[in-house]
C-alpha cells in the first residue's frame, strides 16, 4: 500500500564530479543512459510505499523541472535558497516544509543508487536506517554504533572499528517516530544550526527513539560521488541492476 512520502535531496553542487555537473544537479548525471534521479523515481515507484516525492532542488534546479512532470508518481520540486553556504539539514527542512501532518517519510539523499528491495523494506513502524555493515569505514563515510539492533549513535567522527557500518542516506519515519524527527530537524534549522548533517540531528531523539538499523550489503546500494563511484555504478547497471542479488 503506498503511504510514504519520499524526500530526495538533490540541492548539493557536486563539485567532485565536475565538469558533467557544471550546469547540471547531481542527480542528472547519467548512469546506462539514465540519470540517477530517474532511476531514484523508478525504485521509488516499484517499491510499492511510496505515495508522492519531494525532490528538494538548489544547483540548477530548472533541470529537474521535465523529470517531476514525468514522474510516474506525484512529484513536487521545493528549492533550497541556501544550497550553496550550509549543510545538507537544512535542505531537509525544506522538503519537510511540504509535508502533510502525520504524514509517513522517507529522506534519500540524491545521489544513491539503491535497491527498490531496501526502499520497500525500510517501510514500517517508527524509525528504520539503512545500513551497510559491509561496509570499508574510514574518515569519510557516515558511522553508526548500534547496539542491540539499536542505532545509539551517529557520525562521521565515530571509530571505525567500533561502528556497526555505514549510514547510506535512506532513513524511513512513521508514526510518533515521524512527527519528532520531523520537528526536531526543523527546529533545529530554525535555530540557526544550519552547518552539520542531518544525522547530527538524529542524535537529538535516539534517547527516546529507537532507530532500527537494517543491515544491508554494498552490492545494494552506491553513492555516486566522484569519478571513481560513477565508474562503479556504470559497472554495476551493465551487470543489470535489478538482477543484482538483495541481502535485505
Amino acid at each position: 500500500m503506498n503511504q510514504y512520502c519520499a524526500i530526495v535531496l538533490a540541492a548539493g553542487l557536486g563539485s567532485r564530479l565536475r565538469p558533467m555537473t557544471d550546469r547540471l544537479p547531481k542527480c542528472m548525471v547519467q548512469v546506462g543512459g539514465q540519470t540517477l534521479i530517474e532511476r531514484t523515481l523508478d525504485a521509488l515507484k516499484r517499491s510499492g510505499v511510496v505515495r508522492r516525492v519531494v525532490i528538494v532542488t538548489g544547483h540548477f534546479a530548472e533541470a529537474l523541472v521535465p523529470i517531476a512532470q514525468a514522474s510516474a508518481l506525484p512529484t513536487t520540486l521545493v528549492h533550497c535558497d541556501a544550497f550553496a553556504t550550509t549543510q545538507n539539514v537544512v535542505s531537509l527542512a525544506a522538503g519537510l516544509a511540504s509535508r502533510a501532518p502525520g504524514e509517513p517519510w522517507m529522506k534519500l539523499d540524491g545521489d544513491l543508487l539503491v535497491k527498490t528491495e531496501i526502499i520497500a523494506a525500510l517501510a514500517g513502524d517508527g524509525a528504520r536506517v539503512a545500513v551497510d555493515t559491509s561496509a570499508v569505514l574510514g574518515a569519510e563515510e557516515m558511522k553508526v554504533n548500534v547496539a542491540h539492533g539499536r542505532i545509539v549513535m551517529f557520525g562521521k567522527s565515530l571509530s571505525p572499528k567500533r561502528a556497526a557500518g555505514e549510514s547510506i542516506g535512506i532513513e524511513a519515519f512513521s508514526g510518533a517516530a515521524a512527527e519528532r524527527v520531523a520537528a526536531t530537524i526543523v527546529h533545529a534549522v530554525e535555530r540557526g544550526r544550519t552547518d552539520v548533517y542531518y544525522e547530527d540531528v538524529y542524535n537529538d531523539v535516539l534517547a527516546e527513539l529507537t532507530f532500527e538499523a537494517l543491515a544491508v550489503d554494498h552490492t545494494d546500494w552506491i553513492e555516486v560521488d566522484d569519478a571513481v563511484d560513477l565508474a562503479a555504478a556504470e559497472t554495476l547497471v551493465s551487470k543489470g541492476w535489478n538482477a543484482l542479488s538483495s541481502r535485505v
